[in-house]
């Protein structure tokens, strides 16, 4: 009835002359849900002068986001979008996703309580991400989003000058992406317009955690059953003695052992073999982590050829994971600074290297590489300056990682 009425005036508006030029609808807490959203929408569309657009808790499920989503684009002037508390979804999400490159004069984007979770935030955070220079507030409360998605979403507010407000409260990042998501915004000298966490509901629930500790127990399991059967030839004495001719090392062999010497025997394609033993986890960001501290363990500031070579491998290793969209700047930074035992990660089983001279000394080396992201630069800048006491036994090489990042 309500659409019908405004799809009426219209028609009469501009059977006079003068279309209606309607700015502001709000229309909260009316249980309009799909149907009456999609049948609004027409109306929406029709008008193509609305400024705002109000219409917080009205039951209104992806079906409906989709039809407002699209009214949208023909309401191009539109500054205020307030649809919090009805349900986005992943699908409401990505077709609120699509239009929003084409509303370039919002200034309050209220999303707030609808179920965007974490996959969703990084959908919009795509569709933010170097446009909207007008916006002033982002609302995106209690949406069950977690560290991923908040990161995303963060990064995405870089070169937005006229921000005042970024709501991500009442999410599930627990203490150290709540301590990981302020870093981020304080490296954009944004931390201020960040709005309070002090709710935030945790990281991840008990059972989540303990399937993944039971899945990491297996794992350490069947690691330690490998370890018993290792078929290294430079172990192996049968019957014959060791020849002395230098034997080949495949990737997967220098990794249960790394040294020097098995480095030097891997050969010139060193590099791509640790991204062939690697394979499809090559896009995945702890993996790759894990790899990079295993060969940056053996590197000392006196070897200079040893350091050359990993310097190589490594730099080869982040680029090839930097191809992967989802591994964006914030994230390098993240995963960097949890592996090195910097920041805490959720696998409270973890334990960092007891030294970090090898992984600073590559990193001042891949920082300077055109292919490292400039926020990741920022990030690791703010961290490697605070006091820790993993820092603290590497104080030459983190030094020279932070001259390094000052200068870039």
């Amino acid at each position: 009835m309500l659409s019908q009425s405004l799809l009426d005036c219209h028609k009469t508006s501009c059977q006079a002359g003068k279309p209606l030029a309607l700015k502001v609808f709000v229309c909260g807490r009316n249980r309009q849900e799909n149907e009456g959203a999609i049948a609004l929408a027409q109306a929406f569309k029709a008008i193509g002068t609305l400024e705002e657009i109000s219409m917080p808790q009205n039951g209104i499920h992806h079906p409906g986001i989709t039809a407002l989503a699209e009214a949208l684009s023909v309401n191009k002037q539109i500054k205020i979008l307030n649809l919090n508390d009805n349900t986005f979804t992943k699908k409401g999400s990505q077709s609120i996703a699509k239009v929003l490159p084409n509303l370039q004069n919002l200034e309050v984007i209220n999303f707030g309580d609808c179920l965007i979770k974490t996959d969703g935030a990084k959908i919009l955070a795509k569709s933010l991400k170097g446009g909207h220079k007008k916006l002033k507030e982002l609302n995106l409360s209690g949406n069950e989003i977690m560290t991923d998605g908040a990161m995303a979403i963060a990064e995405s507010m870089e070169g937005k000058d006229k921000l005042t407000k970024l709501d991500l409260n009442c999410n599930m990042l627990g203490e150290n992406g709540v301590e990981e998501l302020k870093g981020t915004m304080e490296a954009m000298d944004k931390v201020d317009l960040l709005a309070s966490l002090s709710d935030d509901e945790g990281s991840a629930d008990e059972d989540d955690v303990e399937d993944e500790d039971g899945e990491e127990e297996e794992d350490e399991a069947q690691e330690d059953q490998e370890g018993d059967i290792i078929n290294d030839p430079e172990l192996q004495v049968k019957g014959k003695g060791i020849t002395p001719k230098k034997q080949a090392v495949s990737a997967k062999d220098f990794l249960a052992f790394p040294s020097p010497q098995k480095l030097k025997q891997m050969g010139k394609q060193k590099a791509d073999n640790l991204i062939q033993e690697l394979g499809n986890e090559i896009t995945d960001l702890d993996k790759v982590m894990q790899t990079f501290l295993r060969i940056s363990s053996i590197v000392t500031k006196d070897d200079v050829d040893t350091k050359d070579s990993v310097c190589e491998c490594a730099e080869k290793l982040i680029e090839e994971t930097l191809k992967s969209e989802h591994n964006t700047g914030s994230m390098l930074a993240n995963s960097i600074l949890v592996s090195m035992g910097i920041l805490k990660g959720e696998d409270k089983k973890y334990k960092p290297p007891s030294t970090l001279m090898g992984p600073l000394l590559v990193l001042e080396h891949l920082v300077k590489q055109p292919f490292f992201p400039k926020f990741s630069r920022e990030i690791l800048s703010m961290f490697m300056s605070k006091p820790h006491p993993l820092l603290d036994q590497s104080k030459e090489a983190r030094h020279k990682l932070l001259q390094t990042l000052m200068a870039y």
